[in-house]
């Protein structure tokens, strides 16, 4: 199942830590895309994982203390570029 994530960052450069340093995620899940506002506040994930609360606990235990996750499953559409 696809799930999008809203990462509310509260701290900077625990976040930023936590990138660099993280574990890789167990088998089943798949990062599709990542971004981040460009003032560091927050970032988006598109992801396919078992369960929202597989994909929720994984988050929270290696970003949790820099970031709130908002955790929702969303429906993916693929859009063709406008000329």
């Amino acid at each position: 199942m696809e799930f999008a994530v809203i990462h509310t960052i509260e701290n900077v450069a625990a976040w930023q830590e936590a990138l660099d340093t993280h574990d890789a995620f167990p088998p089943g899940f798949l990062l599709f895309a990542f971004v981040e506002a460009q003032d560091r506040s927050r970032a988006m994930c598109i992801w396919r994982a078992p369960s929202k609360e597989a994909l929720q606990e994984s988050l929270d235990g290696f970003f949790g203390h820099a970031v709130v996750n908002e955790v929702f499953p969303i429906d993916v559409h693929v859009l063709e570029p406008q000329a």
